[in-house]
């Protein structure tokens, strides 16, 4: 939606009024007019001649016009409440669009994001797990059960924590192939 200029805006603002103003005098014009047609023919009552008929015909002129004047202002009150409570629904509704598209823009820049993470995550529990197979390759279990060392220059490491890291290993390697789906 685009905004109006400031003088635009004024000028249109300006023109309104003069527009409104116009109207109420010529609706002020013609309930006066009308008013005092209906004083006249109450004063030409019950008197002979013409001039009862000729303030009827008049009066049969005027009263169109007087239902037009208010028509016009009871039409106007009420088409001017609605227009006004549509425009603020549009507004309302605009800037809850508004938000749902940057919220949307949010999530969807949070999803790639997230995307691109777990790719990266992928990669690495990839290259773990290829780490840990080669690991667990390296210790067979038979060495595993047989084995005093690790061949560390450290110390001694015994049989049954190989046994166990080995067993961690293939126990973590197969819950990475299972994430990876391999």
């Amino acid at each position: 939606m685009s905004e109006i200029p400031p003088t635009q805006a004024t000028k249109q603002i300006n023109m309104q009024r003069f527009r409104e103003w116009v109207a109420a005098i010529i609706s002020l014009l013609i309930i006066i007019g009308s008013f005092a047609m209906i004083g006249l023919a109450f004063t030409f009552i019950g008197t002979a001649g013409d001039q009862f008929s000729q303030v009827k015909d008049l009066l049969l002129f005027i009263n169109p016009l007087l239902g037009v004047v208010i028509g016009y202002y009871f039409n106007k009150v009420t088409s001017d409440s609605r227009a006004e409570t549509a425009e603020s629904a549009f507004k309302t509704a605009s800037v809850t669009a508004q938000q749902a598209v940057d919220i949307r823009d949010a999530a969807v820049a949070e999803a790639e994001a997230t995307k691109a993470d777990a790719s990266e995550m992928k990669s690495s529990l990839e290259q773990l797990s290829q780490w840990a197979g080669d690991m667990v390759a390296q210790v067979p279990a038979e060495a595993a059960a047989g084995a005093k060392t690790l061949g560390v220059e450290e110390g001694v490491v015994p049989s049954q924590d190989l046994l166990r890291l080995r067993m961690q290993g293939e126990i973590a390697l197969e819950r990475a192939r299972k994430i990876l789906g391999k």
